[in-house]
């Protein structure tokens, strides 16, 4: 299963979704899938990871 923890990521470094969503030309919506529990494409999470300047292991929990 995979845990998704960007919304957490967010909130920790204080960081609003709609001001990301603004300065990175994404989505909202777009944002809100990688964050919730819809399809996303890997480079959304690439342009968040650089703009971030996270890995996806910071976005992300693999548990079995």
């Amino acid at each position: 299963m995979v845990i998704r923890k960007l919304r957490e990521y967010l909130e920790r470094n204080s960081i609003g979704i709609l001001w990301v969503s603004a300065q990175m030309g994404i989505s909202y919506r777009a944002l809100l899938r990688v964050m919730d529990d819809g399809d996303f494409n890997m480079s959304t999470v690439d342009k968040i990871c650089d703009y971030l300047d996270c890995q996806p292991g910071d976005l992300f929990e693999v548990k079995k």
